[in-house]
Formats: structure tokens, C-alpha cells, sequence
């Protein structure tokens, strides 16, 4: 648990949030979260803004964060739940699963960051091939 002081972070950088736990999951290091600037509800203006994109991204791209890590498994949730919504658009009509499949998984992975799309793209084509071996 880091602690000490408060820092803003992004809602997009939430992995998954534990009720129960009264746990937010975040797709960030400990250490990352450690050194953010920290947050004064009177300093929140555009260069605090600026400062907490430079931290957590690459400010060279238009201030956007560099996407957050997420696991594989997460994407390929995305990825069923589109597929299925792909599905139930065509009615549920049988025998088209890869074919929604290979489009949700497009769909998600334009979602994403590009570089960090094309390297889960490449490592579920290595995962494909080792699972026909």
C-alpha cells in the first residue's frame, strides 16, 4: 500500500476494483504510483496535468499517457465479450465464432495504444501457434 500522500490517477488505468477488499487494482508499478507528483486539489490546473502525463507517459505524444499494462488475460476478456456482442448483433446465428472473433480482437486492439497493440498481437499469434503444437 503506498501511502504518504495523494496522487491523481487515471480511471483508464484501473484494472479492477475489489468491494469487498475495499481494493482499487491499477495497472501501474508500486513505484510509479510512488514518485507521481503529488495531488493539491488547489494545484489541479493544465500543468499539473501536463507533469502527471510526463510522469506516467510519453509526453512527446500529444500529452496522452503511454498505454497501461494489461494483462493478457484481461484483453482476451475484452475481446469474448465483444465477439459475443458481435454474435448476439447477427442474431446468434451459429458458425461465424472465428470470424467474430478475429473481428472483436481487431476492434479491441484499435482500443489500445498501437505499439502496445502490436506487441499483444504478436505475443497471441505465438500463443496460437504453440497451442496447434
Amino acid at each position: 500500500m503506498v501511502t504518504g500522500k495523494k496522487v491523481l490517477i487515471s480511471p483508464r488505468w484501473i484494472d479492477r476494483v475489489s468491494w469487498n477488499d475495499s481494493k482499487v487494482y491499477v495497472s501501474l508499478s508500486r513505484e510509479a504510483i510512488k514518485n507521481a507528483p503529488e495531488y493539491h486539489p488547489d494545484t489541479l490546473n493544465r500543468q499539473y496535468e501536463q507533469k502527471l502525463y510526463h510522469h506516467y507517459g510519453d509526453s512527446s505524444q500529444g500529452n496522452q499517457p503511454a498505454e497501461p499494462t494489461i494483462s493478457d488475460q484481461e484483453v482476451r476478456r475484452r475481446i469474448a465479450k465483444k465477439a459475443y456482442e458481435l454474435y448476439e448483433r447477427r442474431g446468434r446465428v451459429p458458425g461465424r465464432e472465428v470470424e467474430d472473433w478475429l473481428e472483436a480482437e481487431r476492434m479491441v486492439m484499435a482500443e489500445l495504444n498501437p505499439d502496445y497493440a502490436r506487441q499483444l498481437m504478436h505475443r497471441f499469434a505465438s500463443s496460437r501457434v504453440a497451442e496447434r503444437d
